[in-house]
């Protein structure tokens, strides 16, 4: 990369993101309670964008979609697809990423590094679909997140992301920050808040066509298919930590 760049999509939150949090409550098969569907909401602002149409009706940053209306419906088969895209690639990436050490050439500082230059290539042509790995102490899947990248701007070593967090709706003053130089992964700043991340990487992403009219629900209830196959994902996701911890003993 050059000494310095700055690369802009024309995407804004304020304008085509989401009015609504990040704040949802709905169990998969009554067992796995579901913290939030960032990955459904960041893609589902993209398809939209993508297909330059209009945001759904607004919604205050309380008011979620009614339960079961078109919307709702559709976020959620976005959350899932967030996960199956690339043959399960975003998945795969999570739940490796999420058990790897931060420092050395195969830990999470060297890897984000390395999705820099890609991520600003890919800016040239469009929002990128990011994923985030949680910097808690307690190792979980759960706990990381998604967001979706709209500009950037690199000089003296540190990268600066303009990303879209569904977390916080209607801002465009929410930037990821990258040390070139540094041994930690990457800091989100929103404000005066600073929310640390392992790591970054660029996620799969395969457009689809959104629903034109978003209207009331109809049956209360998330899309009962797309809530099986969230419940099996989760049992596999299960399945797959129980032999990885167990080929480490």
């Amino acid at each position: 990369m050059s000494h310095m760049a700055s690369i802009e999509t024309g995407f804004r939150p304020s304008v085509h993101g989401f009015a609504f949090r990040n704040r949802w409550n709905d169990p998969v098969l009554g067992l796995f309670p579901v913290r939030g569907l960032c990955g459904g909401m960041t893609f589902a602002v993209l398809d939209y964008f993508e297909a330059d149409m209009p945001m759904p009706r607004a919604l205050g940053p309380d008011d979620l979609p009614t339960e079961g209306s078109v919307l709702s419906r559709f976020i959620w088969r976005r959350q899932l697809g967030s996960m199956v895209a690339g043959f399960g690639l975003n998945a795969a990436h999570f739940l490796v990423w999420t058990f790897l050490p931060q420092n050395g050439p195969r830990g999470l500082t060297a890897l984000t590094k390395r999705q820099v230059p890609r991520l600003m290539e890919r800016l040239t042509g469009g929002p990128v679909l990011l994923g985030l790995i949680s910097a808690s102490p307690k190792r979980r899947m759960l706990r990381n997140h998604q967001v979706l990248a709209y500009a950037a701007s690199e000089t003296r070593g540190k990268v600066s992301v303009s990303v879209y967090d569904p977390n916080f709706p209607k801002r465009d003053d929410v930037v990821i920050e990258i040390d070139l130089d540094g041994d930690t992964g990457a800091v989100e700043i929103v404000g005066d808040r600073r929310i640390p991340w392992r790591a970054v990487f660029i996620e799969r992403y395969a457009p689809v066509s959104v629903p034109e009219v978003v209207v009331g629900g109809e049956d209360g209830r998330p899309d009962p298919v797309v809530t099986f196959v969230l419940g099996v994902a989760a049992l596999l996701a299960l399945l797959g930590l129980t032999r990885l911890f167990r080929g480490r003993r």
